[in-house]
């Protein structure tokens, strides 16, 4: 099984066969908005290399076919306020992409300058009005993601660190041949809360991929694995074939989640994650009560090196925190553990994340 998953999940990116050169040194960058700029450069395809400096955008970067786009080091990505949309996704998500890239920039949603997160305006101040929330997944429901992936083949995102999203950093569903490496998640400010703020989401259809060296914190999973997901995923189904391989963080709610109900969740390899989490370091979970079972086969889990810590100060409770967590209602057919270890609990919040002077902690969501 180890064998057969290493080998799919590093299959070779084509993105090679890219040969367009893009020069972009009579490019006039926009003083205020630089979102048509980018996206004409997009619109050519090809092999994109952008300097460092600040990018203001207004508008979802879309990427077609073939085009890798890369940013120097100290490259900023900024959406501007009140854009209320992602920053980044492929063109085509019914009839699909292939082959793109994006590489390098600091990519910046600045959450409290958008919409907030739809689960949760009733926390806002002044409270906002709740909306319905869609019975299934609608691509013109604002749901708070950062960058988003859909119908991809051979996808590559590497070496950016993602600032400040409403709810997800990096939402990957129906994405085939797949590597994520070298991410850096900088949550710093939430809207209105720390709720659904995950780092990488791997929802329905997802399959041989390979996530590695995902570091930060994350108010929810740092790595998700979502075979279903409700109105948040446009798949329901199966996700096979996923090599995670090194997570660190200091202080996060979970290292990775897998989540099955009923759909399989199979040949996952976890290795290599270090770090203090207060929800859990591992979960198995089915999430959904009145669904059929979760189904889980052939996991994995390799140098797993996790404590617990007590949760923010102004997050709901959410009771004990566990190393490894098996949730009511799931089935595992096959787990290997090989060198899992407990470090000791975090006897207090680090002081970045205690509740500053005069905060109120959140109440029950509900």
């Amino acid at each position: 099984m180890t064998k057969g998953l290493h080998a799919a999940a590093m299959r070779p990116m084509r993105i090679g066969l890219i040969a367009t050169i893009v020069a972009f040194g009579a490019i006039a960058f926009a003083a205020d908005n630089d979102t048509d700029m980018l996206q004409s450069l997009l619109d050519k395809g090809g092999s994109i290399s952008l300097p460092a400096k600040e990018y203001r955008i207004s508008r979802k970067l879309l990427f077609r076919d073939s085009t890798h786009l890369r940013f120097d080091v100290g490259a900023r990505i900024v959406l501007m306020p009140h854009s209320d949309c992602m920053l980044a996704g492929n063109a085509d998500p019914l009839g699909g992409n292939h082959d793109i890239a994006i590489e390098g920039g600091i990519w910046d949603m600045d959450n409290t300058h958008q919409a907030p997160n739809p689960m949760w305006r009733h926390y806002c101040k002044p409270p906002l009005p709740r909306i319905a929330r869609p019975k299934k997944y609608d691509s013109d429901f604002y749901r708070g993601v950062a960058i988003y992936f859909e119908n991809v083949s051979n996808l590559v995102v590497k070496g950016i660190t993602i600032r400040n999203p409403v709810t997800y950093a990096l939402q990957l569903c129906k994405v085939s041949h797949f590597t994520v490496e070298g991410i850096t998640f900088d949550f710093t400010t939430e809207n209105p809360i720390k709720g659904n703020m995950d780092g990488i989401h791997l929802d329905g259809g997802c399959h041989h991929g390979r996530i590695a060296n995902a570091r930060g914190t994350c108010w929810d999973d740092m790595v998700a694995v979502n075979a279903n997901d409700g109105f948040c995923s446009a798949s329901q189904s199966a996700i096979t074939d996923i090599e995670i391989d090194g997570i660190e963080s200091d202080y996060s709610h979970s290292a990775v989640r897998l989540l099955s109900a009923p759909d399989p969740v199979e040949r996952i390899r976890i290795r290599n994650v270090r770090g203090h989490f207060f929800k859990y370091g591992i979960g198995f979970t089915h999430y959904f009560p009145g669904k059929p079972s979760g189904t889980f086969r052939d996991i994995v889990l390799e140098n797993i090196r996790v404590g617990t810590a007590p949760q923010p100060p102004d997050m709901w409770p959410m009771g004990h925190a566990d190393t490894l967590f098996l949730d009511k209602d799931v089935k595992i057919d096959g787990l290997s553990l090989d060198g899992f270890e407990t470090l000791p609990p975090l006897a207090e919040v680090p002081e970045r994340w205690k509740l500053k002077p005069g905060g109120v902690p959140h109440a029950t969501p509900h």
